[in-house]
């Protein structure tokens, strides 16, 4: 135990102010007393110094010449101030002050800085210091303090406590606190209270260090034994005097609350006071060895680790209040950032803790579950409920939400005050080790499904690498995302030491020097998702003290192991290189065995490398392989390169401790990549089993290409072994070559069922093809006892197969003539699809037989027919030069308009049907595009109508099957628009609303902005337009009075709207703008976003929609229409 020199205390107190100040009642007093207890019962050397001893001068030289020439390195010093103490507002915090007894009020010349306080002495040399301060704002010294204190644990081991006295200790408690609004007041004031004789600062003091102290409270009472073990810290009685003042002073002016802080000098040690009269009982350090190391390595911290996870207490109260408030929690994190360990190690106890009035429990927590390669199996057999895989067994897929929610819902009848919680870790592997892509689905389903149903009751948290977000983005949960990612953030500096300090703590260990933490805690910090590494490396190091520690007289984890180590970055690749080559150098035979085996832990995919469970099934080798693996397994697991656990229906399984080691160990890297034997694989039976190798990539045959085949090979393996039927066998498959040469020079690199497997098929194979041969023998010895009635009966079969050929050409030619000469006669009759398809064919026919097409008339005819199909054919929707058309209700016809004449086009026939002149001047297109004039069909097909803004009188046309022709008299609006619906007529900035069953028009009302191409939509008795200023209205025009409007529907779209089509049922509105359409369809709620059309040709000015809505007929800038089916959005 290391001892000091001598232990020296400066005890100072001043009643008597001069000059204005008002005087103490009680600090010579403790000043005093302090003093005596000091000296009588913890044997200190004391300078007392009382009022007038305590002028200024006094202090500072006391302060500047002799303390420091008193001080020895080996002291210890205690430094006590009872009198006035002082605080202003500073630019870097409160300005305190402590006020000598010859202070002038109002005078800061006369006041002695904390700061000169603070420098002097923390410019000692002695190893041991503590300052208290009973002073008013004596919490302004705090400002000096450069970080927080670590917390003293229950029990101090007798290591801990000699780690404690040889460690330097420069600590400061304060009687209060620097108080905001006080420091605002330049008056001094006594706000120190009395107690007695004493302030209660200092009443308390005393008692703690007088024998029988209550300060001395750690351990709580035990077997027998009294609070305490006989040490009290300047950390146990700051807790004390906290304890005792705090409360006591409530009812004074001035409320205290003392403060314990650290200064600069402060290293490792703990000021420290013996119980007066009791013997110390201080237990030695447990013992050290594997099992008790303090640091889980690669491995994730589980509930049980809950004591020895730190550096997180913030991050588990956040994670804490965000998954009490949201039914799904995403903990979203990449690689080696803790989120397996801050759910299971930090949240999940956590919520454990939680209870409600009662003292009962308010969460309840499933296990945790991993997806693995059967997610839904998984998570079945970890929801509440009897034998939830069984029972779903035998249910439609489609009914299972429904069966699980009936169950969640009896849980909850049950617990009616209580949540469910269901952890899903590591939720990556749904992608990445379940190849089930069903599976998946359903499993991700049934989460979907229980969230939407369940009420705040039920909660699910999910662990996710962020690298696979986007898979998860695209799934049943995608609704979800984006209010419940919970991101985890990195670790700062003090929570970094917590993590690497606080575990070696609690076994009694340290690091040395100190500043070995921050070189680790640097290194971190340069390497993102660095955690594991860093735990690995702790570990490391417990495990070198362990090998060393019979040469050790501390429990220290030192500098010169970290160097040896290599580092955090090299630490894992260093451990991983030990145990590899431990094996190798004894038997070259392991190279190949590690390898292999390593290999199958791993799971390639496009978003990089991962961790895979593998069941030990899978590693069942014959001998001598099996022998290694089994010794691979063991030496990779104690140095927790691997761990091992068992799936959901118990089946044992081993996997990497973490995606570090498959990231980051080179040699595993190097065995993905190349593969030693792939020189000796021929290449054609390569490139028969990976048809998906890019060309130009050369022939070799990288790991990862193996491993795909491998990942194919198992289940196909165990397939067989538990049917044991030859149709599972792989003889008839291309890749069995492959495996035949693979097993030649590899033979280790199938396990056993994996190699039965193999020699099975290939004994199939061979099986097969010596039957074969046996009956191709047979057959020939059957072909020569026959030969000759075979020759004959051949050579008559290949005359008459001559003449059935013969036979055939001429009717293909026939076929051929038949097909040219409709293809013509239809062409004439303007069928010109039908044409070009039977022209076709009829070139296939030629082009298909060889003989047919030695025909040289006949491939002239057909050329020549062809190209007329071909050539007239594909014009036949393009209409050049037009200034507007329209579509019929039926789609039947187009009308189109020029600036001469009008045209009427049958779809039916393929053909114009009208063209003649219109009489109007001034055609050209602005007018058509500012809706100037317009063509339109009834909704029966009877009649076409042309109207003019600049000529009320409309010009019709009689529509009688395919004959267009003008009425022969002048009729009325309403004869012409008489049938089924009404419809418009624009005029003057102005719309009509006309109705056949009225003798006179509708009423008619104004726009704000002029209306653009209004329409009509009889069955919702609504009108429809588009105004300048970008908006597309609904009106409902009133029958009595002018000028009355009803909105009901708007949408702003910041540009004028070009063209508003609707169809003649009134149930579809397509709105052209920019080259776009929207289709509304007002049997929706208005709510409702629109289907979004998007056309692929040029710019678009005009639609037109038929009237059953399943056409979109559409005018190009250049003057072309062109025709889309708008059920299907596709031209």
């Amino acid at each position: 135990m290391a001892q000091f020199k001598r232990s020296i205390a400066i005890i100072i107190g001043v009643n008597q102010y001069q000059n204005g100040i008002p005087a103490l009642k009680t600090a010579v007093n403790d000043a005093t007393q302090l003093a005596h207890v000091l000296k009588a019962d913890h044997g200190y050397q004391v300078v007392l110094l009382r009022d007038q001893q305590v002028s200024l001068a006094t202090l500072r030289s006391l302060l500047t010449d002799k303390l420091p020439a008193l001080v020895q390195p080996d002291d210890r010093v205690l430094f006590y101030f009872a009198g006035h103490g002082l605080a202003f507002n500073g630019d870097d915090g409160p300005e305190g002050y402590l006020i000598p007894q010859d202070a002038k009020l109002g005078d800061s010349a006369t006041y002695l800085p904390m700061t000169l306080v603070h420098d002097a002495l923390t410019g000692l040399t002695c190893r041991h210091f503590l300052g208290i301060f009973d002073c008013c704002f004596a919490g302004a010294f705090r400002w000096s303090a450069t970080r927080r204190l670590s917390p003293i644990p229950q029990v101090i081991h007798k290591e801990r406590f000699a780690r404690f006295l040889a460690d330097p200790a420069w600590q400061v408690i304060t009687s209060s606190a620097d108080d905001q609004e006080a420091m605002d007041a330049l008056s001094i004031k006594d706000h120190r209270g009395t107690v007695g004789r004493h302030s209660p600062f200092a009443e308390a003091l005393i008692k703690a260090l007088q024998a029988n102290s209550l300060a001395d409270a750690s351990p709580p009472p035990r077997e027998g034994k009294p609070a305490g073990d006989g040490v009290i810290t300047a950390t146990e009685l700051y807790q004390y005097l906290r304890d005792a003042v705090e409360p006591d002073t409530t009812t004074h002016a001035v409320r205290q609350t003392p403060g314990l802080w650290p200064l600069k000098n402060h290293g490792k040690g703990e000021f420290v006071f013996m119980v007066p009269g009791r013997e110390l009982d201080l237990p030695s350090a447990p013992k050290l060895n594997e099992a008790a190391n303090p640091y889980r390595g690669l491995e994730a911290f589980e509930e049980q680790h809950q004591h020895l996870f730190f550096g997180r207490k913030q991050l588990i109260q956040d994670l804490q209040a965000f998954a009490e408030t949201h039914p799904l929690t995403i903990v979203l994190g990449a690689s080696g950032t803790g989120k397996s360990s801050l759910v299971k190690a930090g949240l999940v106890p956590a919520l454990k803790q939680d209870l409600n009035p009662d003292g009962q429990p308010i969460w309840q927590v499933l296990p945790i579950m991993r997806p693995g390669v059967a997610p839904l199996k998984a998570i079945l057999q970890t929801l509440p409920g009897p034998d939830l895989a069984a029972t779903l067994a035998d249910l439609n897929p489609n009914t299972w939400a429904n069966y699980l929610n009936s169950n969640l819902e009896q849980w909850r009848q049950v617990n009616p005050d209580r949540q469910l919680l269901l952890v899903v870790d590591q939720a990556e592997e749904l992608f990445s080790l379940c190849r089930d892509g069903t599976q998946r689905q359903q499993c991700l389903e049934i989460l979907d499904q229980l969230l939407d149903r369940q009420d705040e009751q039920f909660h699910v948290i999910l662990t996710l690498r962020s690298d696979f977000e986007p898979q998860f983005r695209n799934s049943p949960l995608e609704e979800h995302w984006a209010c419940d990612r919970f991101t985890i953030r990195p670790m700062n500096r003090e929570e970094l030491r917590a993590a690497i300090e606080a575990p070696a703590s609690a076994k009694v260990m340290y690091f040395e020097p100190p500043s070995l933490v921050d070189r680790l805690i640097d290194e971190v910090s340069e390497m993102p998702g660095a955690l594991p590494l860093l735990s690995f490396t702790l570990r490391e190091l417990f495990l070198k003290y362990l090998r060393n520690a019979a040469t050790r007289t501390n429990r220290a984890i030192t500098e010169a192991d970290y160097e040896e180590l290599g580092g955090i970055k090299q630490a894992l690749v260093n451990r991983a290189e030990e145990e590899y080559h431990a094996l190798v150098d004894a038997d070259p035979a392991f190279a190949d065995t590690i390898r292999h085996m390593m290999l199958r832990l791993v799971a390639t995919s496009g978003t990089g490398n991962t961790r895979r469970q593998v069941l030990l099934s899978e590693l069942e080798y014959a001998e001598p392989e099996r022998a290694r693996v089994q010794q691979v397994l063991t030496r990779f697991k104690e140095a927790r390169l691997l761990v091992g656990d068992t799936t959901a229906d118990e089946q044992p399984y081993v996997e990497p401790a973490h995606d570090a080691l498959v990231e980051g160990w080179p040699r595993l890297l190097q065995w993905l990549e190349v593969d030693n034997h792939a020189d000796a694989i021929d290449s054609s039976t390569r490139k028969g089993w990976l048809p998906w190798k890019a060309q130009g990539q050369g022939d070799a045959l990288d790991e990862r290409e193996k491993l795909l085949l491998q990942r194919r090979l198992t289940p196909a393996a165990n397939d067989w072994k538990r049917e044991q039927k030859v149709p599972f066998l792989w003889h008839a498959d291309a890749r069995l070559p492959l495996l035949k040469q693979i097993r030649q020079r590899e033979p280790h690199w199938f396990n056993a069922t994996e190699a039965e497997f193999v020699q099975r098929s290939l004994g199939r194979k061979r099986f097969n093809v010596g039957l074969r041969w046996a009956t191709v023998l047979g057959l020939f010895a059957v072909s020569i006892a026959v030969g000759i009635f075979v020759e004959e009966q051949r050579r008559q079969a290949v005359i008459a197969q001559q003449q059935a050929e013969d036979r055939r050409i001429e009717t293909e030619k026939r076929n051929a003539q038949i097909l040219l000469s409709n293809s013509r006669d239809n062409f004439q009759n303007s069928q010109h699809l039908d044409a070009l398809l039977e022209a076709l064919e009829a070139a296939r026919i030629i082009q298909t037989n060889s003989r047919v097409g030695e025909d040289k008339k006949l491939v002239s005819q057909a050329t020549l027919t062809l190209q007329q199909a071909f050539y007239g054919n594909r014009e036949t929707m393009r209409l050049p030069s037009l200034n507007w058309a329209s579509l019929s209700p039926q789609g039947t016809y187009i009308a189109t308009i020029d600036e001469t004449n009008v045209k009427v086009w049958s779809n039916r026939l393929s053909k114009f049907v009208l063209d003649e002149e219109h009489g109007l001047s001034n055609i050209g297109a602005n007018r058509a595009l500012d809706y100037e004039i317009d063509l339109k069909f009834d909704a029966a097909e009877k009649t076409l109508l042309l109207t003019d803004i600049d000529n009320p009188s409309p010009k019709a046309w009689e529509i009688d099957g395919d004959t267009i022709r003008p009425y022969e008299q002048t009729i009325s609006m309403e004869e012409i628009l008489s049938g089924q619906d009404a419809t418009y007529i624009q005029h003057e900035g102005r719309f009509a609303n006309y109705d056949f069953e009225r003798d006179e028009d509708g009423s008619c009302y104004g726009s704000s902005g002029r209306p653009i191409n209004p329409k009509f939509l009889p069955q919702k008795n609504l009108v429809v337009f588009s105004c300048v200023n970008g908006s597309i209205k609904l009106r409902n025009p009133e029958r009595e009075g002018l000028d009355i409007q009803v909105p009901i529907f708007s949408i702003n779209s910041g540009s004028a709207f070009s063209h508003v089509s609707t169809a003649s049922a009134g149930s579809d509105i397509v709105v052209s703008n920019d080259g776009l359409a929207k289709l509304w369809a007002l049997s929706k709620s208005d709510s409702q976003k629109p289907d979004l059309v998007k056309f692929e040709e040029e710019e678009i000015i005009a639609f037109e929609l038929s009237g059953n809505s399943e056409k979109i007929a559409a005018l190009d800038a250049a003057g072309s229409i062109f025709l889309w089916t708008s059920t299907l959005r596709q031209k």
